[in-house]
Formats: structure tokens, C-alpha cells, sequence
């Protein structure tokens, strides 16, 4: 789930627009904390294509791994799609792609680092006759106009479509193949929609409609529409149906994460073997989250003190207590909430904030780990000087004292500038 220097620069903008919104966080602190903090084994995501590359053989892995535990990395989360939704580890069955995580699994029991697998649920190429998500956007007359979204253009990957039923089926059918892989974590990746603008298909609609219980007369000028303020900004613009679509889509999600979790538990009991923890991984901006639709919060948690203006019913449409964990991802390279304000941010755009905020809306019971970018802490000169180094350690040692671990995307990245000396434990 890896972000471009561009994707974090319109975060960063996002999140100063933000900043102009009262958001009713009160009782934040931005003192500094104590820099003594004792680091746990670190969690590394690893891509597809580098763990089929290394487990060519069973060698080959335990060598990997070997490398990797000398650097302090007690688990790795490896990738188990390509960018364009293709299947590279654990599926489909006797595919040189299962063999490959087979040899991980095994390798990761000789060399004492834990495997897990993160599935990119919604990444891939539609099957004939199914819609990809749709998008609204403002065309250069300032006509708001309905489009297919285009990932060459949209600048993301190969978006499926939730609400179509059956993209979620043969999502589900992958994890129950991969519930008996061996692995320790399944970790749903992808788990949203790409932005505000998505999802307007045709199948949302009906979807939408069925919930309302009535016919829309126009979509999608009822949900949003997107206009220019005074200075010419286009900014979007909440309609009377907005509350309740975005209150669908949030469900949507939902119920597909509470089938994925089940379709899991059944396949590894009907196997007798091990159910691995179903995590989930989301925008880690919980203030900014309801824009891709995943509400990761616990639905018995008091969300109207992050997000005052939250739909009716959108607080139950929380996975916080179906998920055995969540991976928050924080792109955003800043550690503490004083960095983020003296930046001119909101305190909850920083590492330590998101994570104040996890733990206000998330039970005590579940897991929060921060997913921090290697790439986000180099900056646009693609380099990792000393000082980013420290900022990336500080990162590290905030989360720890927050009682949260750390994934570190990726070791192609720690690899590529020499910087493991700053992650380890």
C-alpha cells in the first residue's frame, strides 16, 4: 500500500483545509515526550514481487529471512497481489505463488520471524460485465460529469467494485484458499475507495436506494457535487442523500470485512488447521477516514467527538470489534502533535496524534499498529539524510511509547538507502 511523493503532498494539503474545520478534539496534548523507549522486534512489509524472488527456493527464503532477523525484523507483511490486482503469493492453488509462501512459512519457522499476508481485496481487473467504481469530477467548463475511473488517470491502481456481489464472492473464495496457507495474519488491504469521489456506479445506486427505500431523481447531484469558491478552488459540496451514501458505503465495507472474517474461520476449522488473525488496514486519519469509506472505529465508540458532523448511523457501521487488528497507515512524516502544528497541521495528522485518536475510538482489546513510509521521510530529494533518519527513528519510538508496533514499508526501500540503522530495535 505504498504512497507517492505526490499522494503525500495532496494529504498534506487535505489535511491544512482540514485544519479550518472546528473537529471538536478537545483535550489533545502537544507536549514532547521523553526520548528513552525500549523498541520491540520490527514488522517490515516486503513486496510480492521481492518475496517471489527470494523464496525462488527453500534456500533462498531462509537466506532471506536470515538477512532480515539479523536486521531486527521479527515479522514480515508480504504483498500478496501486484500493483495491477494479479495474484502473486498463496493463490491460486498449485501456482508457483502458493509454493513460494509455502517456503516462507517454513523458512520463517527456522529463522524465528513471523509471516504474514496482506491481501489487496479490491485491487484487480473487473470479470466481463462488471463495473469498475465510478467517479465524479469537474470538467474544465465546471460541469460536474460521471466517468469510468481510469487508473492511468487517476493515478491509483485497478479499483473493483464493493458493491457488486460478485466481486466480494470471489475476494472471499481468495481468502479461503489463503485461511490455510500457514500464515499468521491475513491483513485486508485496499479495504476502501480511492476517494471522496467514489463510488457513483450503478450498482452503488441501486445499493443506495434500496437502503432509502426510494428512487434518487437525479445521481449524483443528491449525494455531492463539486463547485468553485471564490478563489476558484474546486472543493466538494455535501448534498441532501450524502449522509445516507456515505453511511451505505461505510456499510458496504463492513458487511464485506464481517464476511471475510467468517469465511476465514470456516475454512480453517473445516481443515483443522490454524485460523490466522484477520487485521485490517485503513487510512490512519481517522478525522479524514470517512472519504474512502472504511470506518475503522469500534461502532460502540462515542465517534461524534472525532467527527461531530457524522451521519446518522454511520457509527455502527465500525469494524474496530470485528477485526483481530488494525494497520493505520500515517504517511505523513511527522512524529509528535507539536511537529504537526508548528507544520501548520492538525495535531492528529502526526504519528503520535493518529494514534491518540486510535485509541479513543478503537477497543483496548484490539491491536493498532502505525504503518510508516521510509519513502515519506526521504522527502521530494530522494534521499535519507541524517536528520530524516532521526525523524523516522523518532516515529518509531512514539508509536512504541503509545504502546502501538510498528510496519515499516518497505525493506526494498531500507535496502535501497542503508537506513536499517535507524529502524532497529
Amino acid at each position: 500500500m505504498m504512497h507517492s511523493v505526490r499522494s503525500i503532498l495532496a494529504l498534506l494539503i487535505l489535511l491544512v483545509l482540514a485544519g479550518c474545520r472546528q473537529l471538536g478534539l478537545g483535550g489533545a496534548t502537544v507536549a514532547d515526550p521523553p526520548a528513552a523507549v525500549e523498541l520491540p522486534l520490527l514488522a517490515v512489509w516486503v513486496s510480492g514481487e521481492q518475496a517471489r524472488e527470494a523464496a525462488v527456493n527453500s534456500a533462498g527464503a531462509r537466506a532471506f529471512l536470515a538477512t532480515l532477523r539479523e536486521h531486527g525484523v521479527g515479522e514480515i507483511v508480504v504483498q500478496g497481489k501486484a500493483n495491477d490486482g494479479t495474484p502473486l503469493l498463496g493463490t491460486p492453488a498449485g501456482s508457483e505463488g502458493q509454493r513460494a509462501l509455502e517456503r516462507l512459512v517454513a523458512a520463517g519457522k527456522t529463522e524465528r520471524v513471523a509471516v504474514s499476508l496482506a491481501w489487496p481485496v479490491f485491487l484487480g481487473t473487473p470479470a466481463p460485465g462488471e463495473e469498475l467504481v465510478e467517479y465524479v469530477w469537474i470538467a474544465e467548463r465546471n460541469a460536474a460529469v460521471l466517468r469510468p475511473y481510469f487508473p492511468a488517470m487517476d493515478e491509483g491502481p485497478p479499483r473493483l467494485n464493493p458493491a457488486i456481489a460478485s466481486v466480494r464472492e470471489r475476494e472471499l473464495d481468495h481468502l479461503r484458499a489463503l485461511a490455510t496457507s500457514g500464515v499468521g495474519s491475513l491483513v485486508l488491504t485496499h479495504l476502501d475507495y480511492p476517494s471522496l469521489r467514489v463510488d457513483f456506479s450503478t450498482a452503488s445506486r441501486l445499493r443506495l436506494e434500496s437502503a432509502l427505500g426510494s428512487t434518487l431523481r437525479t445521481w449524483p447531484e443528491d449525494v455531492l457535487t463539486f463547485e468553485p469558491d471564490a478563489d476558484g478552488v474546486v472543493l466538494p459540496s455535501r448534498q441532501p442523500v450524502w449522509g445516507a451514501w456515505t453511511t451505505e458505503r461505510a456499510e458496504t465495507l463492513r458487511r464485506f470485512f464481517f464476511a471475510a472474517h467468517q469465511a476465514v474461520t470456516q475454512a480453517a476449522l473445516s481443515a483443522n488447521a490454524p485460523r490466522p488473525a484477520v487485521w485490517a488496514m485503513g487510512d490512519g486519519y481517522y478525522p479524514l477516514q470517512y472519504q474512502r469509506g472504511l470506518n475503522w472505529a469500534d461502532p460502540l465508540a462515542p465517534v461524534n467527538i472525532v467527527l461531530p458532523d457524522a451521519p446518522t448511523g454511520y457509527a455502527e457501521t465500525g469494524i474496530g470489534g470485528l477485526a483481530d487488528g488494525l494497520v493505520l497507515d500515517l504517511p505523513v512524516p511527522l512524529a509528535s502533535p507539536r511537529e504537526a502544528m508548528d507544520a501548520g497541521l492538525l495535531w492528529w495528522s502526526s504519528v503520535g496524534g493518529a494514534l491518540d485518536v486510535a485509541r479513543r475510538v478503537v477497543p483496548g482489546r484490539v491491536t493498532v499498529r502505525a504503518a510508516l513510509h521510509v519513502r515519506a521521510f526521504a522527502g521530494t530529494d530522494d534521499e535519507l539524510d541524517a536528520q530524516e533518519r532521526e525523524t523516522l527513528r523518532a516515529a518509531i519510538e512514539t508509536a512504541a511509547r503509545g504502546g502501538s508496533p510498528v510496519l515499516i514499508l518497505d525493506a526494498a526501500a531500507l535496502d535501497r538507502w542503508q537506513a536499517w540503522d535507524a529502524v532497529r530495535p
